[in-house]
């Protein structure tokens, strides 16, 4: 089973999420960098539980 991470988005089109950590990118990139590593965490697990 393959990984993948689906974000919200408005009627309007928007993305608050992705909105959220493009800011957060710029921002606080040691916090993005947390963000990117638990996804990355979350993946690693999903990987462990396939059968």
């Amino acid at each position: 089973m393959d990984f993948s991470v689906e974000l919200y988005e408005t009627i309007a089109g928007v993305c608050p999420v992705q909105d959220f950590l493009d800011e957060l990118k710029v921002s606080d990139p040691d916090d993005f960098a947390a963000v990117v590593a638990g996804l990355a965490k979350l993946r690693q697990r999903q990987e462990r539980t396939k059968p």
